[in-house]
């Protein structure tokens, strides 16, 4: 599976992000992440997962010291959506964009990362989250890998049934948010399952 090249634009989002913004990460990392190199793991391989998991559980021990740094960079091309991701997901962080729970895991450590956003306030990130259908991609790119996902379930829940984000064994990522929008009446959820990792 060849993975989806970074735009212009993207490239632009993350020299802000990992560079300006005070992150500690290595040039080597930075361009290595920038590159179109060919894909060095994919999810449910050995090997370089051992790596992958360390370089993980470091920039995780990194958000915990200093939370005001941004996570990754989401990029959904089907709804043409490349957004910053920002760790916790209290009203002052989802007024500037998504939010990650940062209770949730971090790509690499064999879990399940739950981002949450607004639909229909500040700025609207997800308002066309349910035009997403399964099988389309979902990236996000941080400091040590850029993770590729596709989509396998699209569910609407009751607000507080939070167990459809819970762990299953498998390398996932959710994307959480109001419905319909403005209502917070339900929760509409986006799961993707992990495809390739790649730098």
């Amino acid at each position: 599976m060849r993975p989806v090249a970074l735009t212009a634009r993207m490239r632009r989002i993350l020299i802000g992000l990992f560079l300006v913004g005070g992150v500690a990460v290595g040039l080597a990392t930075v361009a290595c992440a920038f590159g179109d190199s060919n894909p060095s793991s994919s999810a449910g391989e050995s090997g370089p997962r051992s790596l992958l998991e360390q370089q993980a559980l470091e920039w995780t021990a990194q958000l915990r010291t200093d939370p005001s740094k941004a996570v990754c960079l989401l990029y959904i091309p089907s709804i043409d959506l490349e957004m910053p991701v920002w760790e916790m997901t209290d009203e002052s962080i989802l007024d500037r964009g998504l939010g990650h729970w940062p209770e949730t895991f971090l790509p690499g450590r064999r879990g399940h990362m739950v981002i949450s956003g607004h639909r229909s306030t500040f700025g609207s990130p997800l308002l066309r989250l349910d035009e997403l259908e399964l099988g389309d991609r979902i990236g996000l790119v941080l400091p040590y890998v850029v993770a590729e996902y596709e989509v396998t379930r699209v569910l609407v829940v009751g607000p507080t049934d939070t167990e459809v984000v819970l762990p299953r064994g498998l390398e996932e990522l959710s994307l959480v948010t109001c419905h319909p929008p403005g209502s917070a009446e339900s929760m509409l959820v986006v799961t993707a399952g992990a495809v390739l990792f790649h730098k």
